[in-house]
């Protein structure tokens, strides 16, 4: 993130890291507050945070033992991002719909307003 240009699309946040630990099975050995302020200096790079939750039907393929972890994680990373539990403060668009709407509901967010 620090070398990348302005108006730079990233697939992940460092908001997504903290999503992973908090629901791995060694969570208990994860010191959040270590991360914290690392995390906060990165997010206060970041413009907007575009979240894309797990949908019904959900649109990912993955085996059946996985589904619950997947399931497990976007409630930690909406808690975390949509939420705002660490108290990043930053705006978050979610997204829903097939690709189309999502990408349409991004464009109206980001492209500049007509005067």
């Amino acid at each position: 993130m620090r070398d990348s240009e302005p108006n730079t699309l990233f697939d992940r946040c460092p908001l997504d890291i903290l999503g992973y630990l908090t629901t791995h099975q060694d969570a208990d050995s994860f010191d959040e507050g270590a991360w914290l302020p690392r995390v906060r200096k990165a997010m206060a790079r970041i413009d907007l945070i575009v979240f894309v939750p797990i949908e019904a039907p959900d649109r990912v393929a993955v085996p059946r033992a996985e589904a619950a972890y997947r399931e497990q994680i976007d409630e930690a990373l909406r808690g975390i991002i949509v939420d705002d539990a660490y108290g990043v403060e930053l705006e978050v668009l979610t997204v829903e719909g097939n690709e189309r709407q999502r990408v349409d509901t991004v464009l109206a967010r980001v492209r500049p307003k007509s005067k």
